[in-house]
């Protein structure tokens, strides 16, 4: 709630800020540390069934019910699951805190997998602990969806940012496409648009946005998430080496006159030096 009001606030002092980073630094270690204590327990709890493959006896299974009791594992679970949630709602995460959540809830859902149907079997008669087990799942598919479309969001921010108006998008496919309809309406308007202007559009796209920090630092994560594919990543770039291409006369008009420049400079340059050899007095 603290994080939520000091990020909402329109003017944040220095005192402001030093506090809302504290704020998210301490959650973020509490959250984590919680984690670590859930996936422990389910560890725990895993090893017992990898122990005993086939059906429980009903001492093992009085032993299961009282450790799961014990630990408040759904509960537990439940609040890790939702905790994570809400700290991608409030706090502004980098692609390195992404990719690091992302493996998180990869693991932890790898093991919970394992784990819940068994713990299914084991409640075969209690249908609110089966309930509970099937809205675990559930949160999982909600953890991984949240974490989806927050970094479609932050990607799409970096160019909003930049004052690059782009349609959001909130997967791969939708994400070539408006980057690529982008493109193909700046390549339309270079003879509207003054040759500055142009560069300057250009250049903020793809020095200052896309290959700085979209390539470099969130492009490895959706590929590693397979949340985007490197054709993906090749069509976008192709459409960019295009557009590049597009802008190039007016670069070669530049470099004709540079060229001409030059070549007037040498010509006055030699005809100087032929009248000034010319106007000395010959010496008998």
């Amino acid at each position: 709630k603290q994080i939520s009001e000091l990020t909402l606030k329109s003017e944040k002092d220095q005192a402001d800020i030093a506090n809302l980073k504290k704020l998210i630094s301490q959650l973020r270690g509490s959250i984590n540390q919680r984690d670590l204590l859930v996936r422990d327990l389910v560890d725990s709890l895993l090893v017992v069934f990898i122990k005993s493959p086939q059906n429980l006896t009903q001492k093992e299974r009085r032993v299961m019910v009282t450790k799961v009791n014990k630990g408040n594992l759904f509960n537990n679970v439940k609040r890790a699951i939702e905790d994570n949630i809400n700290f991608t709602k409030v706090t502004q995460m980098t692609a390195s805190d992404f990719y690091k959540m992302k493996k998180q809830h990869h693991d932890f859902d790898k093991v919970w997998k394992q784990i819940g149907p068994r713990l299914s079997s084991v409640y075969l008669r209690e249908k609110d602990k089966k309930l509970e087990i099937a809205q675990i799942d559930t949160l999982f598919v909600q953890w991984n969806n949240q974490m989806n479309n927050e970094i479609w969001r932050s990607i799409h921010a970096l160019f909003m940012e930049k004052n690059i108006s782009m349609i959001s998008f909130s997967n791969s496919n939708q994400f070539v496409d408006k980057m690529n309809s982008y493109i193909e309406d700046q390549i339309k308007n270079l003879d509207v648009k003054s040759r500055d202007e142009s560069e300057e559009i250009f250049y903020t796209f793809t020095d200052s946005v896309y290959f700085k920090t979209v390539e470099k630092k969130w492009i490895p994560v959706l590929l590693e998430n397979n949340m985007m594919t490197q054709a993906e990543k090749d069509l976008i770039e192709a459409k960019i080496k295009e557009w590049k291409d597009e802008m190039a006369p007016s670069y070669a008009y530049i470099g004709f006159i540079l060229v001409g420049v030059i070549i007037i400079a040498v010509i006055l340059y030699a005809f100087r030096k032929t009248k000034k050899t010319l106007s000395k007095p010959v010496i008998s």
